[in-house]
This record gives C-alpha cells, structure tokens and sequence, in this order.
C-alpha cells in the first residue's frame, strides 16, 4: 500500500539541514564526494523550502538563474509566472539581504564551491560526479537522504517528498500571517489559484520560530 504523501514538512526540519550545512561549510574537503553531496542535498532542500517547494528552485533551477546585487540581496533573473492572458512574460523576483541571512550567505559559499569543484552543468544543484541529469526524483531522493542520515521519518503511513515541502513552506507561511496574495506571488501560483488552499495548506500548522525563520520577511509590516 502507497504511502500518504500529503503530511506538510514542518519548517524546524529543513531549518536543520541548512543550520548543519553551514557548520559543514567551514570546514568543508571537496576531494570527499560523499561530504559535498551530503551539504549539497541540505542546502538545496532548505533553498527549496524558503522558495515555498517550487519545482523551478529543484531540478529546473539552472546557473545564471540567480545573481546577488550590490545590496546583498539575491536576484531571480527568470521565475515563470502564471496567469490567464497571453503575455506571460518571466518577472524577476528579489529576496532583499535581510530576508535570510544564513540561507543566502550559504547560497554564496555554494556558488564558489560549484566554481572551486569545476560544475559545467547548466542545472544548479548538479554534481560533477552525477552522469545522469536531475529530475524530481532526484530531490526525493536528496530528501530521503538528509532524513535517514539524522533518524528523521513522518509518522507510521506517510512519506516526507517534495509534495510535502510544498506543503510545508505554503502551511508554514499561511501560518504566520502571510496573505494569500503573497504566497501565489512567491509560490508560483496565478493570482486568482485556490490550489494553495485546496492541496497544499494546512490549517492545523502552528505558527513557529522555523517558520518565520523562513518566511517572517513576507508578513504584512504592521501599522501604526
């Protein structure tokens, strides 16, 4: 019997992956393939995660698709956009310096380690050593690994896949007062999509650290 995929991955896991990737980081051999693989998966699963699961951060997410400004923050220079009119043009889409501190400064060493290791693969997340290309599977896969190395797993009948990080970063971000409006904006959805509602957020997700850790930066500014 098929495991249920539709449990939301809660934001203190991937907040996890990236908090020991960067401890990883500082002293980080590249000649040990299975350590970069290992730090690649986390930062990767916690990049998707903070990119609210889209499948454009996984294997679709190719170099030169990102670049950092002079302000410190990282610049999307092609996100697809949805919606019903024909002019459907690819809008760049910013997260300004102080939205995660730790996850773009880890996106920074990864993309000198990507230079320093000699990664000719137009897909980002790509290994020299991976011969095969990235598909979704892959960061299932990526997903199953980080989990298993610390003890993780859902409860009996379930299974954590990217499904589940969808979920999650949608849930996680409802959670903490994002609007709707902003979470189809940044999650990929036309503006005018209940699919977030309808497959994806969980209602019964609490409001937690790991999830303004994650996405605090797109709450409304209160008033005065």
């Amino acid at each position: 019997m098929a495991k249920n995929d539709r449990l939301y991955l809660p934001p203190e896991i991937p907040q996890r992956f990236l908090t020991e990737a960067v401890v990883r980081l500082r002293t980080l051999d590249l000649s040990l393939q299975k350590l970069v693989t290992e730090v690649r998966d986390d930062i990767a699963l916690a990049f998707g995660y903070a990119d609210l699961g889209r499948s454009q951060s996984q294997a679709g997410f190719n170099k030169g698709d990102i670049v950092f400004d002079k302000l410190g923050g990282l610049l999307f220079q092609f996100r697809e956009s949805k919606g019903s009119t024909k002019n459907k043009a690819n809008l760049p889409f910013r997260w300004p310096a102080e939205s995660n501190p730790m996850l773009l400064s880890a996106m920074k060493q990864w993309d000198s380690i990507r230079t320093r290791l000699g990664c000719r693969s137009d897909q980002y997340w790509q290994l020299p050593w991976e011969v095969k290309r990235l598909t979704g599977s892959s960061f299932d896969a990526m997903l199953q690994r980080s989990l298993n190395r610390r003890g993780l797993a859902p409860p009996g009948g379930f299974v954590y896949t990217s499904h589940s990080s969808r979920a999650g970063a949608l849930s996680a971000g409802a959670a903490i007062g994002c609007t709707i409006m902003i979470l189809r904006r940044m999650g990929g959805f036309s503006l005018a999509s209940t699919v977030p509602e309808e497959k994806y957020i969980d209602p019964s997700c609490p409001p937690t650290p790991a999830a303004i850790f994650f996405f605090g930066w797109m709450r409304p500014t209160p008033t005065t």
